[in-house]
């Protein structure tokens, strides 16, 4: 009985030592892999600046141009040692008056001081704690991107019931890897 106690912990090691050793090849294997290759995988990292600007807040009065309502800006970039990355600009609603989830308080988004919007909204049924996605999947690139948001109430569409109230917001930021199929 000793002896096939002996040999059945002699085969058991031989396996784990073949399964280790096949483990390791495999894994060598998969990340030795070219880069022609759409699955590869790269290493690096993906190194974002950031600059956050002020938070959006105030009391919001009928207006007919947006220049004339709230406006916040926010700086982002990569640094020339990162990895290509993908950004969201997202503006996370912590205060707003019900009397303003309505579709006559508007929001546009401007890069670089650019004349024409990148992307525009309302806030219609939106509530405190909504995260609006202003911009998705930005690519980012070592020059610096400004994005001005502009919030304003729409004096053609809105009546006085929305008078006096208050709206409260912050800008946030995330960056993804841009895989490798994208163009």
């Amino acid at each position: 009985m000793n002896k096939f106690i002996n040999n059945f912990i002699y085969i058991l090691i031989v396996i784990t030592l073949c399964l280790v050793t096949f483990g390791i090849t495999y894994a060598w294997f998969i990340m030795s892999r070219t880069s022609n290759n759409v699955n590869a995988t790269s290493s690096g990292n993906l190194q974002i600046v950031y600059d956050k600007g002020q938070d959006v807040q105030g009391m919001l009065y009928p207006t007919t141009s947006k220049d004339n309502g709230l406006k916040a800006s926010v700086s982002i970039s990569q640094t020339s040692t990162s990895i290509q990355g993908l950004a969201t600009i997202s503006l996370n609603i912590t205060t707003i008056d019900a009397e303003l989830a309505i579709s006559a308080l508007k929001w546009e988004l401007y890069a670089n001081d650019g004349s024409n919007p990148v992307s525009t909204g309302n806030f219609a049924n939106t509530t405190a704690s909504s995260v609006i996605n202003l911009v998705e999947n930005y690519e980012l690139s070592t020059t610096n991107t400004k994005f001005d948001l502009y919030i304003w109430l729409d004096g053609n569409e809105s009546s006085n019931d929305v008078i006096n109230k208050s709206f409260g917001a912050y800008i946030s930021a995330s960056a993804v890897n841009k895989p490798a199929n994208v163009s």
